[in-house]
């Protein structure tokens, strides 16, 4: 459903062609519309008098062309009055008069009954109505298509097209009765009319309305933004428009008034009328609140993705900072070692008194050093990302209160599992056991812990194996490396919310079960494909086994399958090198000499920016670049010649310079450039 005066209908070209000679037919139409054959000659014939001959097959053309009678059938172009003539060897001349003929309207009769032409009567106008009503109902289409769409079908079925204020009128009438019908069912929908009126009204103390403030679109893309965007989705859904029943109502129409609703003042939504104003409310409020959810896992994503990118930077900064201290370290260590080593070499060589001669404090400090500096090979920013816990804990608990997260659907006994679907099991396990253990006071035993989706480097940080912790599990580790794990999953669409559009189930709209079935045959006969599974996969695998073995065997020089023209060959120094065969050279036919001869004779000799300026005299294509302020050409003198100029530069990839010239004030380089 448009917005009030979304544009006029019909537009007025289509009015202009509609039922009328709106161009001269071209030869391919005149052929085909208005040539007679036998037996529309002999029943021409018929008519009495040249005039009414003429007329009468000047009628049936018109009638073949535009579907129609036009009310002065001498209305037509020159061009088919003299094609139509030549054929009944009359004079174009013929013709005058004949609009005031009362014959006309006989000779209308009879090719209308003759050529199974239909009146456009009380059957043809209610099957054409229904038709509409369906079209309008289940698509939501603009009125000039559906305008365009009915002349169509008027035209496929041979009904004779009626005047153009009876269609406009009719598809007024009828996309005001869907309008009505979608307005009477949005609005006995909700039973909160009161609160979803108020969504128009200013706050109090306020400057906005509730409308006003809800459709807009988050912007702070950060915990404390992820946690406003959490509040506005659950103000949405306190509309109750999870437990309205909308399904009488086509998706398309719901989204068409959101679309108002979002985008019309609220005043404007506030004036509307009957139960027009309700269901836009009804529908802004169905189509926001899902759309509010994804905006929250759109910014949840965006904010979390921003703690990984500041996470690595500072570990990669605070690596560059301590990479001097750690080769100083590592240098120590090493000088102990060779130390170690020379001594051990000896029989009787004293590795204690070695050591007493050592700085065993500096060597300490070196072991030390590196504890504190050096990272596992399987380490990124872990420690880093752990640092901002406080951070995850603002917003996790209020986003795993109010988004109901899933994963794909769970593996029957005796099949095997994606991977997806596991690991997304895996996350939704890990969130629930968070939600589990958020009021817990107590201490929680390791052996409890849904620990799947840790990766190594985590793992080590969730349960210690040293120091004062060891032993124990680490709460802080284990959400922030969930909350990690959680955006993976949802941008692999391995976890998603039900019922959204970017963030919902990638599978919602696959066919199951029986529906399947039923479509099955006829969608795999559409794409050529058999509907026994794994029989269209064994063909491809032996097609491309067989191409792989023909191209192995062509590679490898022997002589069974060998390719002249591609293969593998040592070079002196016996590697493998790929050897392209040249094709034969083809003798060029005299007659093709000739040609190219006779060619290059006829093309004159011009250049690029001459051929340019003279097709601009045939076409004046260069009179459409305007001025940059708006539909007019530039008032500068010579402005053909410098765009001429341009456009060869560019074409020719050689810059302006080449194309400027001293003392022409149309090729100066300030201007081309």
């Amino acid at each position: 459903m448009e917005a009030p005066h979304a544009g006029q209908f019909p537009h007025p070209e289509q009015r202009s062609r509609y039922g009328v000679f709106n161009a001269v037919p071209d030869v391919a139409q005149l052929g085909a519309f208005f040539h007679l054959d036998v037996d529309d000659r002999r029943r021409a014939m018929v008519a009495n008098g040249a005039r009414n001959q003429l007329g009468w097959s000047v009628q049936l053309g018109t009638a073949r062309f535009l579907n129609c009678f036009l009310d002065d059938p001498e209305d037509v172009p020159a061009a088919v009055v003299d094609y139509v003539a030549e054929q009944l060897g009359l004079q174009a001349a013929d013709l005058k008069g004949y609009g005031e003929k009362e014959a006309r309207w006989d000779h209308r009769d009879q090719i209308r009954t003759g050529y199974g032409f239909t009146a456009f009567a009380g059957e043809q106008w209610f099957a054409l109505a229904c038709w509409l009503y369906k079209r309008a109902w289940t698509t939501g289409e603009r009125p000039i298509v559906l305008f365009d769409l009915a002349t169509h079908r008027l035209v496929e079925a041979k009904i004779l097209l009626p005047g153009v204020t009876t269609l406009e009128r009719l598809i007024a009438a009828l996309r005001e009765r869907v309008a009505a019908r979608q307005n009477a069912l949005l609005a006995a929908s909700p039973n909160q009319a009161a609160v979803l009126e108020n969504l128009v009204k200013i706050e109090e103390g306020g400057r906005v309305s509730r409308l006003d403030r809800l459709r807009k679109s988050p912007t702070d893309v950060s915990s404390t933004g992820l946690v406003k965007t959490l509040d506005r989705h659950v103000e949405l859904r306190g509309l109750g428009a999870a437990g309205w029943d909308l399904s009488a109502v086509p998706p398309g129409k719901i989204a068409a008034l959101a679309r108002f609703a979002h985008a019309a003042r609220a005043q404007a939504v506030a004036e509307l009328a009957g139960d027009r104003k309700l269901a836009t409310l009804v529908a802004f409020a169905a189509t926001m609140a899902p759309q509010s959810a994804d905006d929250a896992v759109e910014v949840f994503d965006l904010a979390v993705g921003d703690l990984l990118r500041t996470s690595a930077f500072k570990a990669s900064k605070e690596r560059m900072r301590t990479l001097k201290d750690l080769d100083t370290a590592a240098i120590v260590l090493r000088e102990v070692w060779l130390k170690v080593r020379s001594v051990a070499e000896i029989p009787d060589g004293d590795i204690r008194a070695a050591l007493d001669e050592m700085d065993l404090a500096a060597i300490g400090a070196a072991a030390d050093v590196i504890g504190d500096i050096a990272r596992e090979p399987d380490e990124d920013f872990q420690e880093e990302l752990l640092d901002r816990y406080a951070t995850v804990r603002r917003f996790l608990p209020k986003l795993l209160k109010h988004l109901d997260f899933a994963a794909g659907a769970a593996i029957a006994a005796g099949q095997v599992a994606g991977q997806g679907v596991r690991r997304g099991h895996e996350v939704l396990q890990a969130l629930d056991f968070l939600t589990a253990i958020e009021r817990r006071r107590t201490d929680v035993d390791p052996s409890e812990v849904p620990a799947g989706l840790l990766s190594s480097a985590w793992h080590r940080r969730v349960f210690p194996k040293r120091g004062e912790h060891a032993g124990t599990f680490n709460r802080h580790a284990y959400t922030v490396a969930v909350v990690e794990r959680l955006r993976e999953s949802l941008r692999r669409h391995e976890v998603f919310v039900p019922g959204l559009r970017k963030w919902g189930d990638p599978t919602a709209g696959l066919l199951r079960g029986a529906e399947w079935e039923r479509a099955r045959p006829r969608i795999c006969d559409e794409l050529n494909l058999s509907p026994q599974p794994g029989a269209n996969v064994e063909r491809w695998a032996a097609t491309l086994d067989f191409a792989y073995r023909q191209l192995a065997a062509g590679l490898s020089g022997e002589e069974e399958g060998r390719n002249d023209w591609v293969r593998l060959a040592k070079n002196e120094d016996g590697k493998d090198h790929l050897v392209l065969t040249g094709l034969d050279r083809l003798d060029e036919p005299a007659s093709l000499t000739a040609l190219r001869a006779g060619i290059d004779a006829r093309m004159p000799i011009v250049d690029l920016p001459d051929a340019l300026l003279e097709v601009h005299s045939w076409t004046g294509c260069l009179d459409h670049f305007t001025h940059v302020s708006g539909d007019t050409p530039s008032r500068k003198q010579d402005m053909i010649t410098s765009i001429a100029a341009v456009l060869v530069s560019q074409a020719m990839n050689v810059g302006m310079r080449p194309m400027a010239a001293e003392g022409e004030p149309a090729l100066a380089l300030d201007r081309l450039y």
